[in-house]
């Protein structure tokens, strides 16, 4: 026989605890998805900014400027120290982005995107004049990149001690209705 099983008044208020606890969660939780939602968005707007920078980078150094694209790749060779191998399969400045994210260099203090700059920069002193406005603009973009991840970093830290702060204050609402 199947019955009904009635619910003590100490299993309700454990119950209504919880589920005012979830509650608390859940707003904290829309709390940290809205900063996050709002840094990822500052993130694509800042990527969409460097996108034209670097496809301006093409009319100055392309394989077809042979010289220029020859001490490009030394430099980046040298600096870097991405085997030259990788390097020559390279068709425009987009692969090599690629390659610089993908070899491991972006973990390093510089954004890829700067240190493309700073070798091209290195190439000639007359390329460099030409290639200045450019390198001043993605130098911006890359400190604003890295001034929303630190904050990002930061709110994260902020919300995870918020949360176990309330994870310890349920937990000992709970352990404080059982022993009643």
């Amino acid at each position: 026989m199947l019955g009904i099983r009635k619910v003590p008044d100490m299993e309700k208020v454990l119950i209504k605890e919880w589920e005012i606890a979830m509650a608390v969660r859940s707003r904290q939780t829309t709390g940290v998805l809205t900063k996050h939602i709002r840094i990822v968005d500052m993130m694509k707007d800042l990527r969409d900014k460097q996108r034209p920078m670097i496809s301006m980078l093409d009319d100055f150094l392309t394989p077809e400027k042979h010289d220029t694209w020859k001490q490009f790749l030394n430099l980046m060779e040298g600096i870097v120290h991405i085997p030259r191998g990788s390097l020559e399969k390279a068709k425009d400045i987009k692969d090599i982005m690629f390659i610089l994210k993908t070899e491991g260099y972006y973990k390093t203090r510089i954004q890829a995107h700067t240190c493309l700059m700073k070798i091209i920069r290195r190439i000639d002193s007359n390329f460099a004049r030409k290639v200045d406005p450019i390198f001043k603009n993605i130098v911006k973009l890359d400190q604003k990149s890295k001034a929303i991840k630190g904050l990002a970093e930061k709110e994260m830290t902020e919300d995870e001690t918020v949360f176990q702060a309330g994870q310890v204050l349920c937990t000992c609402a709970l352990h404080q209705n059982q022993s009643i």
